[in-house]
């Protein structure tokens, strides 16, 4: 998703981080920039987009880095959280996983049952296996910082 879309999309994901942190006001006092500027960068009728020092600055505040993974997603990407979420135990990140994987695999099956695959059924597929990505990324992430027993 690149050109006018991609860059739609850029300055929806910045106006929705703005919104998460609170506003521009908070934003503001979070990145050292003023809300004219930060107006700016979220406004889709300009061609400023947000500085990569100030979109670390904000991401960091948010619960989730929304403007960076708009951009691995234009770019074929997909972000991969490095640490476990707080409170996420392997156990649950593993039983999580395999729960959407039956959910997925049968979703593929309902999809498959007439040997191909039709725009609406692939249109119920990716979300679906999007969100089972994210699941296995999280039981590897689980998995990988689990230490011995003492």
């Amino acid at each position: 998703m690149r050109g006018e879309a991609g860059r739609a999309a850029l300055k929806t994901t910045t106006r929705a981080l703005i919104r998460d942190l609170g506003g521009f006001e908070a934003a503001a006092a979070a990145c050292n920039r003023s809300t004219a500027r930060l107006h700016g960068y979220a406004d889709p009728t300009t061609d400023r987009f947000i500085p990569v020092d100030v979109l670390l600055d904000l991401e960091s505040c948010a619960a989730s880095p929304v403007v960076t993974a708009c951009l691995a997603q234009q770019l074929g990407h997909q972000l991969v959280r490095q640490q476990p979420a707080a409170g996420v135990s392997p156990l649950r990140a593993l039983a999580a996983l395999l729960h959407g994987s039956g959910m997925a695999t049968a979703d593929a099956a309902d999809a498959l049952a007439d040997g191909h695959i039709n725009p609406a059924e692939a249109a119920r597929l990716l979300p679906v296996l999007g969100r089972l990505a994210v699941l296995a990324s999280a039981a590897v992430t689980a998995l990988s910082h689990v230490q011995p027993e003492e």
